[in-house]
């Protein structure tokens, strides 16, 4: 795996790294799926496969939304419903629950509205939008910038416009869920979390060799360093008015 550090250098991860993102994941999902009984599924951004498949098998009728046409090959070499394409785009179905993972517009706020305001117009009643992402993470990685280089936690405007625009559809319920990353190297972690603690190469510098000991004092356990990820989970559910 090829990693980003703080400068914007691509470094390689060691075989032994692991990224455990998909049980936590599809278990959260799942309990959406069977808060609101859903039947149908349509999966804004499903990337790859491992994640794919799971949810797939857990609704009657499944369909994927992906930009990327190398993973919507894939999807299709597993039999998946999928369009390739950018999101939004003209559908002519509701579902029982509409999933953003990860694949809310990076490009601009001007976006957001479009993009989530089409979302939930496909949501059936009794339906959920349910969006997920790093954005406004106040996790692990969060507090170890606040303590490294001193930088106060500042409220995050891609997740305040998120919250703002689900807000004109209901009440917002949001969830903190944990995935992790692990190896037996601390240089992994480091190389993984570094563009996300650290916004300069004058900060990497700094306070890679404290990041380091942090790690080895706090994330270590059994010869491994277990490290967490936090996703928010943001739902809106559609009521009868």
């Amino acid at each position: 795996m090829i990693c980003k550090t703080a400068d914007g250098q691509l470094q390689s991860l060691s075989k032994n790294f692991n990224y455990n993102r998909i049980e936590p994941l599809v278990e959260n999902i799942r309990a959406y799926i069977t808060g609101c009984k859903a039947a149908s599924l349509l999966d804004i951004g499903a990337g790859g496969p491992n994640i794919a498949i799971p949810l797939a098998r857990l609704v009657t009728r499944y369909l994927a939304v992906e930009q990327s046409e190398e993973e919507a090959r894939l999807l299709r070499n597993v039999d998946l419903n999928i369009i390739c394409g950018t999101f939004p785009m003209r559908m002519n179905e509701t579902f029982d629950l509409v999933l953003s993972c990860h694949s809310v517009p990076e490009t601009g706020l001007d976006l957001y509205s479009n993009f989530l305001g089409s979302a939930w117009r496909l949501v059936k009643v009794n339906g959920f939008l349910l969006v997920i992402t790093f954005k406004g993470s106040r996790g692990d990685i969060a507090r170890l910038r606040e303590e490294l280089t001193g930088s106060t936690l500042k409220n995050d405007p891609q997740f305040e416009t998120i919250v703002q625009n689900l807000s004109q559809c209901g009440p917002v319920r949001i969830e903190r869920i944990n995935s992790y990353i692990s190896s037996p190297y601390v240089t992994d972690i480091v190389t993984y979390i570094s563009e996300a603690v650290f916004r300069t190469e004058r900060e990497r510098l700094a306070h890679s060799n404290r990041l380091q000991e942090i790690l080895h004092m706090r994330y270590r356990l059994d010869g491994q360093y277990v490290f967490p990820l936090e996703h928010l989970f943001l739902s809106v559910r559609r009521k009868k008015r």
